[in-house]
């Protein structure tokens, strides 16, 4: 929970990505002076709002109707669970999501028949671009790009030795530290890993390798990168059919 506000780039304590970046800040709740997602320029002053949703104080809203099929991406692990939690949802854990990709396989490619081709999955810049859910046949448990098109948030920190120290069933995934906002972390730095979040899946230009169900990236929870987005989950007990996810 928390209420989002806008700020330019000059209250982001070093979070912003370019100039003139216009962010979206959490000012109270449980990402209290967290990054949500950006409004603006991502790799230049452009304009561009490059995640093509908004917020207008109470819902968030897609401003470009073309993009509907399209999974959102240019977002931060904030901005991702800012996201779920405001229609009741969440983002799946690391076991959780590794769970839904395998589709009852050992596969490495979350495809019809664990293959990972240029005609089942969208990687390795083939096509060039983020494309629209549905371009390509979903795995055996009926999910889309499970591996391809746009990394996937999840909610786990990171942690190196988790799962050989951690619970064997359900686990929920390390304790992690939000990183600080004094400008002394950034998205280039790879030895900050109490500050990072997991992803999972591989994006449109992610080589074969970054292309595997068991690939995991450990990535700053504040960063935005535009093969990056997000899967939401549900519980069912939160769940009417009729009226949607129940907050």
């Amino acid at each position: 929970d928390g209420y989002i506000g806008v700020f330019s780039a000059d209250d982001a304590d070093g979070y912003a990505s370019a100039p003139g970046t216009m962010i979206v800040k959490a000012l109270q709740g449980d990402y209290e002076g967290e990054i949500i997602m950006e409004l603006d320029a991502f790799y230049d002053d452009d304009g561009v709002n490059h995640c093509y949703i908004s917020w207008d104080g109470e819902t968030f809203t897609l401003d470009d109707e073309e993009r509907a099929d399209y999974p959102i991406a240019s977002v931060s692990y904030y901005g991702c669970a800012m996201f779920a939690a405001h229609y009741g949802m969440r983002l799946p854990t690391e076991a959780q999501w590794e769970y839904a990709a395998k589709a009852g396989t050992d596969w490495e490619a979350s495809t019809q028949n664990g293959e990972l081709t240029y005609e089942q999955v969208n990687y390795d810049e083939y096509a060039g671009q983020i494309l629209s859910v549905g371009q390509y046949d979903p795995n055996l448990w009926g999910l889309y790009d499970m591996t391809g098109n746009v990394w996937e948030w999840v909610n786990d920190w990171y942690g190196e030795d988790y799962y050989t120290t951690g619970p064997v069933v359900d686990p929920q995934g390390p304790t992690g530290v939000n990183p600080p906002k004094d400008g002394s972390i950034t998205c280039a730095e790879d030895q900050a890993w109490a500050y990072q979040h997991i992803s999972r899946g591989g994006g449109w230009a992610s080589p074969d390798y970054d292309t595997r169900v068991s690939r995991r990236l450990a990535s700053v929870a504040f960063c935005i990168r535009n093969q990056w987005g997000f899967r939401v989950v549900v519980n069912p007990t939160d769940y009417d059919p009729v009226i949607g996810p129940q907050a």
